[in-house]
């Protein structure tokens, strides 16, 4: 898999000298770092829910999650938001962030 970076280089290449073309390709590089920014973005549970609203109610969302209440571990699960709670979420296992997995 490539890097972001790799990427940018591939699509945008920036030439040494000054022209249009450069001036174009750093306004596209700066677009596509703004949007691997938003789809990067972690939610706060206490900000945002999955809703109908933002459309990703009963939609598999990316969660980061506490396990316990001692010495609390995070891991990564995919998990549905079904308006009450998130699967797999107990009293122990708290969801704390989230994002999408694919934007709408």
């Amino acid at each position: 898999m490539k890097t972001i970076e790799q990427i940018l280089e591939e699509r945008y290449p920036i030439q040494e000298q000054e022209s249009y073309d450069n001036y174009l390709f750093r306004l596209q590089r700066g677009g596509f770092n703004h949007g691997i920014e938003v789809a990067e973005e972690w939610i706060k549970v206490s900000d945002e829910l999955p809703s109908e609203e933002n459309g990703y109610i009963n939609e598999e969302v990316l969660c980061k999650v506490s396990y316990g209440s001692i010495s609390p571990k995070i891991e990564h699960k995919i998990w549905r938001y079904n308006r009450l709670r998130f699967t797999g979420e107990t009293d122990w296992v708290t969801v704390i962030s989230w994002r999408p997995l694919h934007r709408k």
